[in-house]
């Protein structure tokens, strides 16, 4: 029998894009996984934001904080902040452990250009500006970097939508919708572990993302969605583009497609709603 590898503490092992990770994650590779509530036995129950950094049960490969908040007012967002601080706890205590700490692309703001690291951030949503206080709040902690992530592919507002029932699309005036940077859940996995293994100290921030940028109306179809050009939606951004060459140099970088995506997605439990 061919012997597991050690690998990381999932953060947020019940939130979205963890439970889709946890659908995924390689064979082969342990995955010590934290819940909020009950956890089960060959997990680990902390509450982040009332409780101090426990010990962990096993050695690990390092820290994926994929915990947070995403919905409610200015002050509830501001919990991102804590959580980031306690990831950072647990990884000291565990020994200095690298921390992925999951970010947003949305820290950029509507930008029209490629989005690089050092690109101004300008957020124009409580959830932005929150992750954005959270990076800072972080910046100088030992071995961590904040995860400019695209969107993960069934963890992210359209494949919610197509989840619901029939989606409207905005249409530009060159007769385009939107165009995304995305990944999928599998692959997102994989780009994690590698980050984890690469050698030497990576970036304090890393955009995050397949290539090449993904027009939504193709994702539509590709999934068998319901979807329509909305005639009345306006002022949306129709593309948001993250440069990738850091990450290049880190990891080496994943091509995506619409088939891909929506495949990767269905492997976690997601699909479309039916008519």
């Amino acid at each position: 029998m061919a012997q597991r590898k050690i690998g990381p503490v999932l953060l947020g092992a019940s939130g979205k894009v963890g439970r889709a990770l946890r659908a995924v994650w390689p064979d082969g590779v342990d995955l010590l996984c934290q819940y909020r509530g009950l956890a089960p036995s060959d997990g680990v129950f902390w509450d982040m934001l009332d409780a101090p950094a426990p010990d962990l049960p096993h050695p690990v490969s390092g820290i994926v904080a994929m915990m947070g908040v995403t919905h409610g007012d200015a002050r509830a967002l501001q919990a991102n902040t804590r959580l980031a601080l306690a990831a950072c706890d647990l990884a000291e205590r565990a020994g200095g452990l690298r921390v992925l700490l999951a970010s947003t692309q949305a820290v950029y703001g509507p930008g029209r250009d490629v989005l690089h690291e050092r690109s101004p951030c300008h957020p124009r949503s409580d959830y932005g500006r929150a992750k954005l206080a959270m990076e800072q709040a972080v910046a100088g902690r030992p071995n961590v970097t904040c995860l400019r992530i695209g969107n993960v592919m069934g963890c992210d507002g359209l494949s919610a939508a197509m989840s619901r029932g029939p989606v409207g699309l905005e249409r530009f005036a060159d007769g385009t919708g939107p165009a995304r940077m995305m990944i999928g859940p599998v692959d997102f996995a994989q780009t994690l572990l590698a980050l984890l293994a690469h050698e030497g100290p990576l970036p304090p921030v890393l955009n995050v993302a397949a290539y090449p940028i993904i027009a939504m109306q193709d994702l539509l179809t590709a999934a068998g969605a319901d979807w329509h050009w909305d005639v009345t939606a306006q002022g949306g951004l129709p593309a948001l583009t993250l440069d990738l060459t850091v990450l290049g140099t880190c990891v080496p970088l994943i091509q995506t497609c619409a088939d891909k995506l929506v495949a990767q997605a269905r492997a976690t439990g997601w699909e479309v709603a039916r008519s």
